[in-house]
């Protein structure tokens, strides 16, 4: 038998002598009178737990308003996920939490989630507020009716508790293979009921994220000379060569998850590489092992994988095929990350070398850093997940699922296009969408693809120094 735990915190208003949830928030954000929850909520068996929708989980913890008290132990609670309700579309998590002020007098918080699609973008308010009442007395759900409402109002997760929340998530019970399998279970529980609200009866997707171009121009370059680099781990990288004059070598190196593509597109009326060829120089364009291009994008690595071996394989394959004793560089994010790790490792040959956004210590946002402390690509790889792809299938109901959550995401850059949202929820802001013209973001989806779990593992331990 394996158990699921969790910790949660909420925090909001409530307003004594009230009876209405919004009025007493708003009352209570005036007069101050907050109050927040910390809870353990614990499964005892999470097969029983999945079939029987009304079998309460455990919370344990504290319950804190100056006007109770102060902190307050819970000293019985329960909770119920995705309570069934006569209306189908919706849905209640519920909440009872018995303690006691203090004077000593016996109170009781119940609360409760809606969840119910009922607006574009609802999932995350529906998940995170819970409408919330004190009950005089230690009340049991039979006896709500008739019990003395002592104050009510609206308490909510906020968004840096909810990063937190994410990494609380623990199994018990039996061997890691058995405890692995819990909390997939879990979660799958948990998606599922979402998919049930949010669903594809909400709205419809077309099979593919973005439609194929049809319009292309044709690129002001010769015919490609293809090369391949192979590293001292076997793995073969791709060097696309366009011999401009005698400037140069230059290699052209992406970020990671991206090909050359990036940098050789027709969407624009010039790209980077047709304006160096133009301009006389030798141009190598640098496909390493997490280009979608190449197999080895979904296989496991590090970001040091690329820094000492990707690299001085490229640079002494394009010295050799430009008969030079050295190489220019222009690389990008962490095509020149990992370059910079290379040259303080001791990777020789570069006569020079432009840095593109990122250099040998990242500065990310707090966002990311947030990413990088919740630990997510160790999470995902405990349960089993080895990759993460930029690619939508709108045929498929996982894929469907998981944009809903990525709808989610805190961003700027608000886009339709479930590839743009991937991207953003992988990378970050890595691109603005008021400088994209249309044939470039309908190409988006051919530039990137696959990326494995093992890489975001070493840049969060990267990042959270």
């Amino acid at each position: 038998m394996s158990s699921v735990d969790f910790t949660e915190e909420m925090k909001g208003y409530v307003t004594l002598g009230e009876t209405d949830f919004k009025k007493g928030e708003k009352q209570g954000k005036k007069d101050g009178t907050f109050l927040m929850f910390h809870l353990t909520i614990a499964t005892d068996d999470i097969d029983l737990f999945m079939l029987d929708r009304t079998r309460e989980a455990e919370a344990k913890g504290w319950i804190e308003a100056e006007v109770f008290g102060g902190k307050r132990p819970v000293e019985r609670g329960v909770f119920n996920l995705f309570v069934d309700t006569a209306d189908p579309g919706l849905k209640n998590m519920l909440y009872r939490l018995w303690f006691s002020d203090g004077a000593g007098n016996p109170l009781t918080l119940t609360g409760f989630k809606v969840i119910k699609h009922d607006a574009a973008l609802d999932m995350w308010s529906d998940t995170t507020t819970l409408y919330t009442r004190i009950l005089k007395g230690h009340v049991e759900a039979k006896e709500d009716e008739a019990a003395e409402i002592v104050a009510a109002g609206v308490i909510t997760i906020w968004l840096k508790d909810f990063a937190k929340q994410l990494t609380t998530f623990s199994a018990h019970g039996g061997g890691p293979a058995e405890q692995a399998e819990a909390l997939a279970k879990f979660g799958k529980l948990f998606m599922g009921e979402l998919w049930d609200i949010y669903g594809p009866h909400r709205r419809r997707y077309t099979p593919d994220a973005l439609e194929p171009r049809t319009a292309k121009r044709e690129l002001r370059l010769p015919e490609a000379e293809v090369h391949t680099a192979t590293t001292s781990d076997n793995v073969d990288l791709r060097l696309t060569r366009y011999n401009g004059g005698a400037k140069g070598p230059v290699i052209l190196a992406p970020g990671f998850g991206t090909s050359t593509l990036a940098v050789n597109t027709d969407t624009v009326d010039t790209n980077f590489t047709e304006y160096l060829f133009e301009r006389g120089y030798d141009v190598w364009l640098l496909d390493y092992r997490s280009s979608p291009l190449l197999p080895s994008a979904s296989t496991q690595y590090t970001v040091d994988d690329i820094a000492t071996r990707d690299w001085p394989a490229a640079i002494e394959t394009v010295k050799a095929g430009a008969g030079a004793s050295d190489v220019q560089v222009v690389a990008h994010c962490v095509g020149s990350m990992s370059l910079n790790m290379g040259l303080a490792a001791g990777v020789k040959g570069v006569r020079s070398f432009v840095s593109s956004q990122v250099a040998l210590t990242p500065k990310v946002v707090p966002l990311v850093r947030i990413k990088a402390a919740m630990r997510l690509a160790s999470l995902l790889r405990f349960v089993g997940t080895k990759t993460l792809t930029s690619d939508f299938h709108g045929d498929e109901m996982a894929d469907r699922v998981l944009d809903k959550a990525m709808r989610l995401y805190p961003t700027k850059e608000k886009c339709t296009s479930p590839v743009c949202r991937r991207i953003l929820f992988l990378y970050g802001e890595v691109f603005r969408h008021d400088q994209l013209n249309e044939a470039t973001h309908q190409a988006v989806h051919q530039m990137f693809g696959v990326a494995n779990l093992t890489f975001f593992k070493h840049m969060s331990r990267i990042t959270a120094k």
